[in-house]
């Protein structure tokens, strides 16, 4: 009897170990750049803070790119715009996104209530690094219009990109969800069926998913409970209720 229980005692501590290990790791995750720059920060934070034994590697993709890596199984979470090609794949509500033009409060179209994609390639634009996913999404849809964007500077980061704008450098497109309270800037609406894009997780197969990913999933599906990047609520409720061509 005293040795059926060691032998049962040690199976326990076998699956235990086999537990704890199932929740160590690095999680791969791949978004497009409305994701990991407005929302992504604070909850990766939250979800690293409950998982010490986790490691995140988030890189930032085009969403066709994302799509692709998850369904070939080079990457086993991503996050992507709708617009990408996600057959093969299951997929869950993130958030909804938008993106608008941005422009400092003295320049000439600041007034207007919104422009097509096509006017603002004849003006100075200010960009994201080439590297970003979505400079690389508005660089293809101008080639595929036969066009090249004006781009003064390229710089690092939404939060540059608004300050360079805010001292005249440029016009510049970017996510509403990144935009801040406090930058003075005017916010056009972007007239393309493409500007409004609904974030979709994507997984391969639900069921197959490393413990690990599968944690990182349920996190990332829960309720929106805050405004993105940590704004006050007030301050986002308020941005985005604003009429198009007034500062934020």
């Amino acid at each position: 009897l005293l040795r059926h229980a060691r032998l049962v005692l040690a199976q326990l501590d076998s699956l235990r170990g086999e537990l704890a290990g199932a929740r160590r790791g690095t999680v791969r995750l791949l978004a497009n750049t409305a994701a990991a720059t407005a929302w992504l920060p604070e909850l990766l934070a939250r979800f690293l803070a409950r998982h010490p034994l986790l490691d995140l590697a988030l890189e930032e993709r085009p969403s066709r790119d994302v799509a692709e890596a998850v369904v070939s199984g080079a990457a086993p979470l991503g996050i992507a715009a709708d617009h990408a090609d996600l057959s093969g794949l299951e997929s869950f509500p993130f958030r909804t996104d938008r993106l608008v033009v941005v422009a400092p409060p003295f320049h000439a179209l600041a007034r207007q209530g919104g422009l097509r994609f096509a006017e603002l390639l004849g003006c100075d634009l200010v960009g994201l690094a080439g590297d970003s996913a979505l400079q690389r999404h508005l660089a293809g849809h101008a080639r595929r219009g036969g066009q090249a964007m004006r781009l003064r500077i390229q710089a690092q980061g939404p939060e540059v990109v608004c300050r360079m704008v805010a001292l005249g450098a440029g016009l510049a497109i970017l996510p509403e969800a990144v935009l801040r309270p406090g930058h003075g800037l005017a916010v056009l609406e972007l007239r393309e069926d493409w500007a409004e894009r609904r974030l979709r997780l994507l997984a391969r197969s639900l069921a197959a998913l490393p413990e690990p990913a599968r944690l990182l999933l349920d996190h990332l599906r829960q309720p929106a409970t805050e405004p993105p990047g940590g704004a006050s609520r007030d301050a986002v409720q308020e941005r985005n209720h604003l009429p198009r061509g007034v500062r934020v």
